[in-house]
């Protein structure tokens, strides 16, 4: 009578079997995914927000502000004040990037809390304070004594221009893009604004910053040369002791530009190009100067017979105070009105034997 319950309970469990072992599966199945879980790495997305929240955290840190340029990147200028794992980010495009899921509502409510927790300028450089755009035309005027500054100016990091140090709230500004849109914005600035700009010199035309950018390239050719006689195709090079603000001006076209249209300077320029002995003429050069041309053509070509058209080229041959002088147009105005020179200059063209009385 016993043996059936016992064999129909073996029977049960036999049927029953394969369920308690699957069950048992599942639950070791799920324990082990719940300890890989713990162990599991934080996903790509989590790390990669978790080190921008922590790179921006370091920026404010550094500069007391989150106004990133587009084009600041954590390159090896500046990565000696940067966590090595923050190295090569392009955070000016990462910034951007935040931006543009906000315009969008991307960000997540918690992200949103966490980037105003930073106070994070939504609205991108913009937002850039009064004070901070006094500071870098200030900063500006005591590197190089002047606010004429070219659209293209960036303000430099310590590492990139050590000897003329900027405040680290400052690097990386866009301080030529700052002064253009001051000019634009003159109307709607505060009248002790432009107050506080007047007294740094700011110029607040563009065609009169284009006007001040030549002068200051002219006085300088000036100390450089004893002259203005500025070669048609010179362009002021990239290097010191010319000023930055004038760096790549084509300064021999604008020389020919004020000779050729007067009539569109005013009054106070002319003034100012005669207080430098501006030739309007090119043919108005000294008997000194010609003289001396002269000479080096000779020694250079072993004749005093120059070619009417000869015009003195760039070159080792020549000082460059001599480049682009039309010697040939010189020499020859010589020649055919001699009753311009003095008795002296006649007599040193003839000890020269470059002239002979008929």
């Amino acid at each position: 009578m016993h043996v059936r319950p016992v064999a129909r309970q073996f029977r049960c469990l036999s049927i029953l079997r394969p369920q308690i072992i699957n069950t048992t599966e599942k639950v070791a199945k799920r324990d082990i995914k719940g300890d890989e879980r713990s162990k599991r790495p934080i996903k790509p997305h989590q790390k990669v927000w978790t080190t921008t929240i922590q790179a921006l955290e370091h920026y404010k840190q550094l500069h007391g502000h989150l106004m990133i340029p587009q084009s600041f990147k954590i390159d090896n200028h500046v990565q000696s004040e940067w966590p090595k794992e923050m190295w090569n980010i392009s955070l000016g495009r990462v910034v951007n990037k935040l931006r543009t899921e906000w315009k969008n509502n991307s960000l997540s409510e918690m992200q949103l809390q966490v980037l105003e927790r930073l106070e994070f300028p939504f609205y991108g450089r913009t937002t850039i304070p009064w004070s901070t755009k006094l500071q870098a035309l200030k900063t500006f005027k005591e590197h190089y004594g002047h606010v004429n500054i070219r659209l293209a100016f960036v303000v430099p990091s310590s590492a990139e221009d050590e000897s003329k140090p900027w405040p680290k709230e400052l690097h990386k500004l866009k301080l030529g893009k700052v002064v253009n849109s001051l000019r634009n914005q003159q109307d709607s600035l505060l009248k002790e604004q432009k107050k506080q700009l007047d007294s740094l010199g700011f110029i607040w035309s563009s065609w009169e910053l284009a006007w001040k950018t030549k002068l200051i390239a002219l006085e300088q050719y000036k100390i450089l040369h004893g002259n203005l006689y500025v070669p048609r195709q010179f362009i002021v090079p990239k290097e010191e002791p010319w000023p930055e603000s004038v760096w790549g001006l084509k300064l021999g076209l604008a020389v020919n530009n004020f000779r050729g249209r007067p009539d569109r300077l005013t009054l106070g320029q002319v003034k100012a190009l005669a207080e430098l002995d501006f030739p309007w003429d090119s043919s108005n050069v000294p008997f000194a100067i010609r003289i001396d041309a002269w000479k080096i053509y000779e020694s250079i070509h072993d004749t005093n017979k120059i070619p009417p058209t000869f015009i003195v080229p760039s070159g080792p041959n020549w000082p460059e105070k001599y480049w682009g002088i039309p010697l040939g147009k010189l020499t020859q105005s010589i020649l055919q009105k001699p009753e311009r020179l003095t008795i002296e200059e006649l007599l040193e063209l003839y000890e020269l034997g470059y002239f002979t009385p008929q």
